[in-house]
């Protein structure tokens, strides 16, 4: 029964022949990523499992490059992106064998490479934005809908559900806390869950600014992904958002330079506060921890200590995923910076940093340069959100389940906003009818006020 993972292959295949790889993308790969679970796997041997994500996305990912060969020109992240495969890659053979780094190419290729590279490629080109947008918040808004009952029963619906397909897999324990399971719905864990649902908060909050949906609708959106976020009760996911969305405040005021100011003061002084207090709360470390809370704090900063010289001990190449040895009974990792530097050593961790550096310094500029109106603008600071939100995040926990997809998600359909592609939109998206049809006089007011001559491009259509 298994065999059911191949479904969301044969939907997309057919779907990317039949209308386009972009359409694919949005309507069947982004309904797979965010309602099927990354827990349940096909157990082929010799394979690291075959999952639905892994099967929805090769076929767009094959038709993807015959879309856009024509116009495509390798870019900096590209080649970043590229360089991260090959790292992770060389470190696995040079620590294990073949057959362990085929398998972690596969991985990385399906939930990191792959991803970035069909979202570069086939949102703003083929005008796919807002459609994106609306089905990806539309599926976590099914997601905190569905995990109400999680929340108060502490059963996983979704986990119920595909048991039946998966005997002996599933998603394990979400916990408890102030006497509620924290949610996890398919997303792989209460803190993966509320990383996702806050870029969902952020790319809900650039439909509203824009007007792309009626004001009833979107308020009630709001609501319910910032329910479903605080029913994962996950203070790293929060403490991301919350600094996040610092810089993506800047899309929705007009003297940018002003805000910027008085956010880089509110930073300094709140981070001194901050780093005051945690060193009050976790004072004397775990042995000397009250309560649960404060004991996984102190867990994350014993991490530093006992690590480190792990690292240091094989810096470039690291020993290899999950071969590290376990030092004073630490054995999760919550800090995937650190689980990185220990399965495949420094290098691996530049690149990713240098990947979100890159991306997020551009999307900035991109931003502080368009004017209060530009659709374009806002998204840049909304994008940057969600990348730095998710970057800040996974200092406490890994980057994990589907938090890898939609983070290079992101990545991709940043890099592509900020080449500027402009393309013509000459359809009503079909989704349009499952959010509204949004303002029209709000998207008037905020069309771009210049365009390429001869196009036809209205991003608020």
């Amino acid at each position: 029964m298994q065999i059911v993972v191949l479904l969301p292959a044969l939907v997309a295949g057919l779907v990317s022949l039949l209308v386009s790889p972009s359409f694919a993308l949005v309507y069947v790969y982004l309904p797979t990523l965010l309602l099927l679970p990354d827990g349940f796997a096909w157990n082929i041997p010799g394979t690291p499992g075959i999952t639905f994500h892994e099967m929805g996305l090769l076929p767009i990912l094959a038709a993807a490059p015959f879309s856009h060969r024509a116009t495509w020109r390798p870019k900096v992240t590209d080649l970043l992106v590229l360089a991260f495969v090959v790292v992770l890659g060389a470190s696995q053979y040079h620590n294990t064998d073949a057959a362990a780094t085929r398998n972690l190419l596969f991985d990385v290729i399906c939930s990191m490479a792959g991803p970035y590279f069909i979202a570069s490629l086939l949102i703003e080109q083929e005008g796919r934005r807002v459609e994106f947008a609306k089905v990806f918040i539309t599926m976590l808004i099914l997601v905190s809908l569905l995990s109400v009952w999680q929340f108060r029963m502490g059963t996983n619906l979704f986990s119920v559900i595909l048991e039946v397909f998966f005997p002996g897999q599933d998603l394990g324990p979400s916990g408890y806390r102030l006497g509620f399971a924290r949610i996890s719905g398919p997303l792989g864990g209460p803190i993966l869950a509320g990383m996702v649902l806050a870029v969902a908060l952020f790319l809900m909050a650039w439909l509203h600014r824009c007007g792309h949906v009626q004001r009833r609708v979107s308020w009630l959106a709001i609501i319910t992904l910032t329910v479903g976020f605080a029913m994962t009760q996950s203070r790293g996911p929060v403490m991301g958002f919350t600094l996040a969305a610092c810089p993506a405040m800047l899309g929705f005021v007009r003297a940018k330079e002003r805000m910027l100011f008085r956010i880089l003061f509110v930073f300094v002084v709140a981070g001194a506060v901050m780093a005051s207090s945690v060193s009050s709360y976790v004072q004397g470390g775990r042995d000397a921890a009250q309560t649960i809370d404060q004991r996984n704090a102190a867990y994350r900063l014993d991490l530093i200590d006992a690590y480190i010289p792990t690292i240091m001990e094989r810096p470039q190449m690291g020993w290899g995923a999950g071969e590290w040895p376990v030092t004073d009974r630490l054995y999760s990792v919550d800090n995937h910076y650190m689980l990185l530097a220990l399965d495949h050593g420094l290098y691996s961790v530049g690149l990713l940093l240098a990947i979100i550096l890159w991306v997020s310094g551009r999307l900035f500029f991109v931003g502080l340069r368009s004017a209060y109106e530009d659709p374009t603008g806002i998204l840049a600071f909304i994008l940057l959100g969600a990348v730095v939100s998710i970057g800040l995040t996974i200092a406490t926990v890994y980057l994990g389940a589907q938090t890898r997809h939609v983070l290079f998600m992101m990545l991709g359909w940043s890099e592509a906003v900020i080449q500027g592609s402009k393309v013509e939109i000459v359809r009503e998206p079909a989704f349009r009818r499952v959010l509204g049809r949004g303002n029209r006089r709000t998207a008037t007011q905020l069309r771009p006020t210049t365009r390429p001559a001869g196009s036809r491009t209205t991003w608020l259509r």
